[in-house]
């Protein structure tokens, strides 16, 4: 098992202090409830063996939270790259909508300005075939 140097000692050290308290609670443990209890170098081999197989789970489970973790991260920094693009085409696309919004507007403001004039000539045409219709019965 790949332990790194700096924890190579302290682990060791904490597997031995775990070993020797196993031997001085064995001795409580008799004393209270009067059963022997037997720490033997086969019960270290087995502490050590148990202690690998779990860092070694522990480590499959890290490592592959980090994976998952490295690929939310590059999908977060896609969507980014992604999210500003649209936004700068976004922006290209309203400075478009502004002046489209500008030639529309002056569009609705001629197209105003000449139905109230067609309102004016309809208004005159109207009064002026009532002044005819008055003058042809007159004529007639």
């Amino acid at each position: 098992m790949k332990i790194d140097e700096e924890l190579r000692q302290p682990v060791t050290d904490h597997i031995v202090m775990i070993h020797q308290s196993v031997q001085k609670y064995s001795i409580e443990f008799d004393a209270v409830y009067k059963r022997k209890n037997y720490s033997t170098p086969k019960n270290y081999l087995d502490f050590i063996k148990n202690f690998m197989k779990f860092l070694a789970d522990k480590r499959k489970i890290c490592d592959f939270q980090v994976r998952r973790l490295e690929g939310g991260l590059a999908t977060l920094e896609n969507a980014s790259e992604v999210c500003k693009n649209l936004s700068e085409e976004l922006a290209i696309k309203n400075a478009i909508i502004a002046d489209k919004k500008v030639i529309v507007e002056q569009i609705i403001f001629d197209i105003q300005g000449k139905s109230e004039i067609a309102g004016k000539q309809q208004k005159a045409a109207a009064e002026k075939k009532a002044i005819l219709a008055v003058q042809q019965v007159e004529i007639s």
